[in-house]
């Protein structure tokens, strides 16, 4: 994902790019959402949707047309 997030940067991303990635993080963070995470994994599962997060964030500036859901 992360290349694609960097292909985005390039100039040559669409918007159907765009919206594909966009999906993605949705499935992935609503998959890790339903995840039982015993607590000590708390720290680990923070971790893992901060960084959806920052993936957002990235393929936003890297995006002008990107909104998030």
């Amino acid at each position: 994902m992360e290349d694609h997030v960097a292909y985005l940067g390039s100039g040559a991303d669409t918007a159907d790019e765009t919206s594909q990635i966009h999906r993605q993080l949705d499935e992935i963070d609503d998959a890790v959402g339903r995840l039982p995470v015993p607590i000590q994994f708390a720290e680990q599962f923070y971790n893992l949707r901060t960084h959806l997060d920052l993936v957002r964030e990235r393929l936003k500036s890297k995006a002008p047309g990107f909104a998030s859901a």
